[in-house]
């Protein structure tokens, strides 16, 4: 070979060489900057993250707020429904309760007692009374005033049975006998 063979392919080697140093420079700086690219995307891919998992955060915390509010909803439905079935049966004066069961007085000779109940609302009281001799009654109503006689006429009695209209507060029903007397006292009221 000759010497200006040798520097030829001396030439070559060293021009390629430089290609492919040129090639891997190239390839290393498209790399460096993909690099820097990805790791500048990747940290907003990770402030992005970060920034969903506090929405997640705030939108469970959201939920669990809301399903806690639902269900005081639902609870205070639920005790409206009942409040209106009670409310529906006092307006169809189909609710009771029995507020004497055979209660005794002992009334003196020419004395009198009385008992007294309460009432939420207006509605009657069915009263049953037994009386070891003849007794009168005195119906009051404080809140408004009310006063009736049973009997109306002013008689006494042993035994009665009457229905009667109340309205909402005390009644008191006071006994008068002249004679001592023991009285059985049975009363539902009715509203």
């Amino acid at each position: 070979m000759s010497p200006d063979g040798e520097v030829d392919s001396h030439r070559r080697g060293s021009s390629a060489f430089v290609g492919v140093l040129a090639i891997l420079l190239v390839i290393l700086g498209i790399g460096g900057y993909m690099y820097y690219d990805l790791s500048k995307n990747y940290e907003a891919l990770k402030l992005d993250y970060a920034a969903q998992a506090q929405l997640l955060d705030a939108l469970n915390a959201s939920h669990a707020n809301i399903t806690s509010r639902l269900n005081q909803l639902n609870s205070s439905y639920l005790n409206l429904q009942g409040d209106y079935a009670e409310l529906l049966q006092i307006v169809r004066l189909e609710k009771n309760e029995t507020i004497f069961t055979n209660y005794i007085l002992n009334l003196p000779k020419n004395g009198y007692e009385g008992i007294e109940f309460t009432s939420q609302y207006a509605g009657y009281v069915e009263v049953r009374v037994a009386a070891s001799s003849p007794v009168s009654l005195l119906i009051t109503n404080y809140k408004y005033g009310l006063i009736l006689d049973y009997p109306a006429n002013g008689d006494a009695f042993t035994s009665a049975s009457f229905k009667m209209p109340v309205l909402d507060g005390t009644t008191f029903l006071q006994f008068f006998s002249t004679s001592s007397s023991t009285v059985t006292i049975n009363a539902t009221l009715h509203y």
